[in-house]
């Protein structure tokens, strides 16, 4: 596997591509339901807690801030359990959305970003969203 490489896309949706194949191990595990393929160029490992992005896989970046270089695995990562989860790769939980934005936040310190920076921005995904996730977990809650 190479480091992790991406470009610019024309797609109105989806701003980023990635050019090559890449491995990430996660430090933070998620509750898998399933294993195998997530769409054409994502699949979720169980076994070692990690995630393929294979070429030709694309995602958004970040939805309110500007993306910078030190955010760039942190949001293709983030993006991808977020598709998971939504494809049923992934439970869909509160605990696996709070997972994949500890894993954010963590990526993005190691790519250089400062902590205080990454901080605010995993504090913005922990706020701004997620909602259908915080929604179902306190609709859960009322229904005990």
């Amino acid at each position: 596997m190479v480091d992790f490489r991406w470009k610019r896309t024309d797609h109105p949706h989806w701003k980023y591509r990635v050019t090559h194949k890449y491995r990430h191990v996660c430090k933070y595990p998620m509750e898998h339901t399933q294993r195998g393929w997530i769409g054409p160029y994502f699949r979720p490992v169980s076994a070692d807690n990690a995630v393929i992005l294979d070429a030709g896989y694309t995602w958004n970046g970040s939805n309110v801030v500007v993306d910078t270089a030190t955010d760039m695995l942190a949001s293709a990562v983030h993006d991808a359990h977020c598709q998971g989860m939504e494809a049923g790769a992934y439970a869909q939980t509160l605990k696996n959305w709070r997972m994949a934005a500890a894993e954010y936040r963590r990526n993005c310190i190691e790519a250089g970003m400062p902590r205080w920076r990454a901080w605010a921005r995993y504090m913005g995904v922990l706020v701004g969203g997620g909602n259908e996730y915080k929604w179902r977990g306190s609709l859960r809650r009322l229904m005990d």
